[in-house]
C-alpha cells in the first residue's frame, strides 16, 4: 500500500485528507505510475488523513476512526504527488484520479494504481482518461537508462528495491505478500509481463 500526497486546490479534498492509500500486487510498475483509480459508486473514507474505501477501512486500519466519507465520484480529478518522478511524463496527463467501474471492495484499498504500460486494463482506462504511459522497460524485460538507480535490474527482481525506496521515502504504507495468478508462455511456461509498445497498422 502506497500513499500519494494529495495536492492543488485543498477545497477540492475530502474534509482532513492528506492522501490516497492505492494498492498495487506489482511493485515493479511503481515508478510508471501515472494515475489512481477509483470507482465512483463506492464510498470512500478518511482515517487518520488516508483515503481508502469505506467497506476496507478495517481490513487496512484495524479498529479505526472515520473521519469523513465521500462518493468516489467527488474524487475522480483530484491530483496527487506521483510516488517516483525518474520517468519524464510526455504524451499525456499524469498525477491524477480517473474514475474506474472495475475497482471493488473485495480486496486491497479500493483505490488501484495505474501504470498503463504495463496491463490491458490500465491501457484502457489510460486511454479513456487520457493518461501518459510511461515504459522505462526494454524488452529484456529490465529497467533502461530512464531510471538509472534500477537499470538493468530484471522487474521481478526490482520489487524490493522499489518497496525499500519507498519506505525510504515515508510513503509506504504496508507491504506483505500477495498471492495472484500471471501469464505464462503457453509453449516454454515462462512468466511472462504485459509490456507497451508503440505500434503501427497499415
Amino acid at each position: 500500500y502506497v500513499l500519494l500526497a494529495l495536492e492543488g486546490d485543498e477545497a477540492t479534498w475530502p474534509r482532513g485528507a492528506r492522501d490516497l492509500v492505492v494498492w498495487t500486487t506489482t511493485p515493479w510498475t511503481v515508478p510508471s505510475n501515472v494515475g489512481a483509480a477509483v470507482n465512483p459508486e463506492l464510498q470512500y473514507a478518511v482515517v487518520d488523513g488516508h483515503v481508502v474505501a469505506k467497506d476496507l477501512v478495517e481490513s487496512v486500519f484495524g479498529d479505526a476512526t472515520v473521519g469523513a466519507v465521500v462518493g468516489g465520484a467527488s474524487l475522480v480529478g483530484l491530483r496527487y504527488r506521483r510516488p517516483f518522478d525518474d520517468v519524464e511524463v510526455e504524451g499525456g496527463d499524469a498525477g491524477v484520479v480517473v474514475a474506474a467501474q472495475y475497482v471493488t471492495v473485495e480486496e486491497g484499498t479500493g483505490i488501484v494504481h495505474l501504470a498503463p504500460a504495463f496491463g490491458e486494463i490500465d491501457r484502457l482506462v489510460g486511454r479513456e482518461s487520457g493518461l501518459a504511459t510511461l515504459n522505462p522497460v526494454g524488452p529484456d524485460g529490465r529497467f533502461t537508462s530512464a531510471i538509472p538507480w534500477l537499470e538493468g535490474k530484471a522487474v521481478r527482481e526490482a520489487n524490493d528495491e522499489i518497496n525499500d525506496e519507498l519506505e525510504r521515502r515515508g510513503v509506504l504504507l504496508r507491504r506483505q505478500p500477495h498471492v495472484h495468478s500471471v501469464p505464462h508462455c503457453w509453449r516454454c511456461r515462462s512468466v511472462l509481463i504485459y509490456w507497451g509498445k508503440p505500434s503501427w497498422y497499415v
